[in-house]
């Protein structure tokens, strides 16, 4: 494979990423409760799943067609504020946060297929952004859809009610023969997927040293710390030192491995945060 220049991070898409340690945070605080069960977990998989996602096709928008101008500015701006605002409504309680929350999803893929339309309008329609614009149009009309049902209430409040958010996956699936790798810059996607982990494992990093005080709680600080610590210096490893950065190749696999890698982050994180505490009682006592 020929060997490309690395497209440069610009500073817009490190201040984009300060919405997701509030999103992190928000995420990790949905299995704070009395009880754990599987509608709190299913609800966490969900909410990590939908917020990864925003983020994977807000870096693929930049990725290939950002050029750090007006348009990207305003539009990057306006989407931390929707996404930070989704971030507060993610809840256990779907009857009370359905609506904002559908809401302020439907918002941000609004923004998104704005970004599209106007570079489109400015460089030209590619085939690849009519494509990105239909599919991200379906995803529209379902989210609006459900915001219809939701607000004259023939909406269902239970775990069924996830699945809505997984229909994304599945309209994707039919597109991704018709969406263009070749305008990708690998290398920038590495290094985007890179700081989204680092944003994560900070997380986990404040729940080990808040939850595990050195005074307190000597070795179950340092050994947790020290594993923390292996895992990214082996992430980072796989990350920096084995991938070819400067090659034309498909990023979709190193996107959805990250999906995967924050989630299983943000367990830990969970782990560390609930193990000190009562919490950890996860089954009801026999007597």
């Amino acid at each position: 494979m020929s060997e490309i220049i690395a497209k440069r991070v610009s500073n817009y898409e490190l201040f984009y990423d300060l919405v997701f340690v509030l999103a992190t945070s928000s995420l990790t605080g949905l299995l704070h409760g009395n009880h754990i069960g599987l509608r709190e977990i299913l609800t966490f998989i969900t909410a990590n799943l939908i917020i990864m996602t925003l983020w994977i096709n807000e870096t693929i928008y930049l990725n290939k067609y950002g050029e750090r101008d007006l348009l990207d500015i305003i539009t990057i701006i306006a989407s931390m504020f929707v996404v930070g605002q989704l971030s507060l409504n993610f809840s256990h309680d779907f009857e009370a946060t359905a609506l904002p929350f559908t809401i302020f999803l439907t918002l941000s893929y609004l923004l998104l297929c704005l970004q599209y339309y106007l570079r489109g309008r400015k460089i030209g329609f590619t085939a690849d952004m009519k494509h990105s614009l239909y599919m991200f149009g379906i995803y529209l009309l379902v989210f609006f859809l459900a915001l219809v049902a939701i607000y004259f209430n023939f909406w269902t409040y239970d775990e069924k009610s996830l699945l809505l958010f997984y229909l994304p996956f599945i309209i994707s699936y039919f597109f991704k023969d018709k969406l263009s790798h070749d305008v990708m810059n690998f290398p920038h996607i590495v290094e985007r997927c890179q700081l989204i982990t680092i944003i994560t494992f900070g997380e986990t990093v404040i729940a080990i040293l808040k939850n595990y005080p050195i005074l307190e709680l000597p070795l179950e600080g340092i050994l947790l710390f020290f594993a923390m610590a292996t895992l990214f210096i082996f992430y980072i490893s796989q990350t920096y030192l084995t991938i070819d950065h400067h090659r034309k190749a498909d990023a979709t696999v190193l996107l959805y491995a990250h999906l995967v890698i924050v989630l299983g982050l943000n367990f830990f994180t969970v782990a560390m945060e609930l193990f000190p505490s009562h919490h950890n009682d996860f089954w009801p006592c026999p007597c």
